[in-house]
């Protein structure tokens, strides 16, 4: 009776397995049930299963990790020459799976390709964002380590008064947008002819992160090397836009999302192989590899300089083949 009356239980699923496992173990320590009539059994039962698988679908809806999905397809498409704000920019084209735009690409991560939003919440109506393809530098702060949780609709009402602060690298003067997505909320400006495509964003994420991205400060520019096409990447541009975004990354997380100190802090540059280091007008090296990357932590907003984030330029100088002892920001 007992064995059929578990097996019942097991069928019910993890709330039904857990009722029967306790009910086993008591049994087993020869716990005195209360004597109950039969119709309240049935009663607590029921009541315990619905307990038990609540619990489990509120543990499985807020830890679950995200699901990669199909990535989507992206058209890269040439401005003209003298368009100073960009070189490549995308949109949407097919979902294919089977196309890899990055390694390693999972919709959840701020980087090309990534839809910030498929619905205009303030319009009301359909509308794609999509981060534009080409080459980015990266700001990311994260919790160390994670010990809150916000709503997207938290996390919308801090960042849209205090915007300026959220804006992506390299974007002064350009128009923001800011809403609710999927992920959290995120700030991002668009291209001035296409409203789907977005040169830089920033994604705040439920769990306190905060990820930003510009495809801009990377582009194609007329130089001393005499073509159009010449690839760089431009040190101080780069030093000053990482600059500023930590500062203002930082200050919202420690003041709106009164985040712990020290935070982790991630600076990047990715999809720049063969483009060449651009130093006081000089252009010298080759980038090795696709990106450079470097993590540190940082105990407050107030301490971010050009030694914070020498460490990345360091390393892209490194990747470019240059001497350590020509770096110019001290060794």
């Amino acid at each position: 009776m007992e064995l059929k009356f578990v097996r019942a239980l097991v069928g019910l699923g993890v709330p039904g397995a857990a009722l029967g496992v306790l009910f086993l173990l008591f049994q087993g320590l020869h716990f005195q049930f209360s004597q109950i009539g039969p119709e309240w059994t049935a009663f607590i039962a029921v009541l315990y299963i619905l307990i038990v698988g609540a619990i489990t679908l509120y543990a499985l809806h807020r830890w679950a990790p995200l699901r990669p999905r199909g990535a989507r397809g992206i058209q890269l498409v040439e401005v003209a020459e003298n368009d100073a704000s960009h070189a490549l920019s995308a949109h949407a084209a097919t979902e294919n799976p089977l196309l890899a735009l990055n390694a390693g690409f999972v919709s959840s991560d701020l980087q090309p390709g990534f839809e910030i939003i498929s619905f205009d919440e303030k319009a009301g109506r359909a509308r794609s964002v999509v981060v534009a393809q080409g080459p980015w530098i990266s700001v990311r702060i994260s919790p160390n380590p994670p010990s809150s949780y916000w709503k997207d609709t938290e996390l919308y009402e801090m960042a849209e008064p205090v915007i300026d602060l959220l804006a992506p690298p390299n974007s002064a003067g350009r128009h923001l947008e800011c809403q609710r997505n999927r992920h959290g909320a995120a700030v991002w400006i668009c291209r001035g002819d296409n409203v789907h495509v977005a040169m830089g964003a920033t994604q705040i994420y439920m769990y306190g992160e905060i990820r930003s991205i510009d495809t801009t400060a990377l582009h194609p520019h007329r130089s001393a090397l005499g073509s159009p096409n010449a690839r760089s990447i431009p040190f101080e541009a780069i030093e000053a836009a990482l600059i500023d975004t930590t500062h203002r990354l930082a200050t919202f997380a420690f003041t709106r999302l009164k985040l712990a100190s020290p935070i982790e802090v991630t600076l990047g540059l990715d999809g720049a192989e063969r483009f060449r280091l651009c130093y006081s007008g000089r252009y010298e090296g080759w980038m090795s590899r696709p990106g450079a990357w470097v993590q540190f932590r940082l105990a407050n907003d107030t301490t971010v300089t050009a030694e914070t984030v020498a460490p990345l330029l360091r390393e892209i100088w490194s990747v470019c083949g240059l001497p350590s002892a020509r770096f110019p920001r001290g060794n």
